[in-house]
């Protein structure tokens, strides 16, 4: 119908000023590792998530690491953090 026609075209109009108001700084698109987001950022006092695939192979026991290698990757990172949060 004309109505919904119109009613969708008000839409579209409203979706693009939305579109051409939105302007995102440089940072959003930089993939950054957390020494250049502390370059950036100052850390101190911040909330950063983290997220790490900790996933690892077990032992037939299922309670025995048979590969660390994702805990210990993890722990670099996470001293950083620490030392400037």
């Amino acid at each position: 119908s004309s109505s919904s026609s119109l009613h969708l075209s008000s839409l579209q109009q409203q979706f693009r000023l939305q579109r051409a108001s939105f302007h995102a700084s440089a940072i959003c698109w930089e993939k950054l590792n957390v020494e250049g987001l502390a370059k950036k950022v100052n850390l101190e006092g911040k909330n950063v998530l983290v997220r790490v695939d900790l996933n690892v192979p077990l032992a037939k026991d299922e309670m025995t690491v048979t590969d660390d290698t994702r805990l210990r990757a993890i722990v670099p990172t996470a001293k950083f953090l620490l030392d400037h949060g």
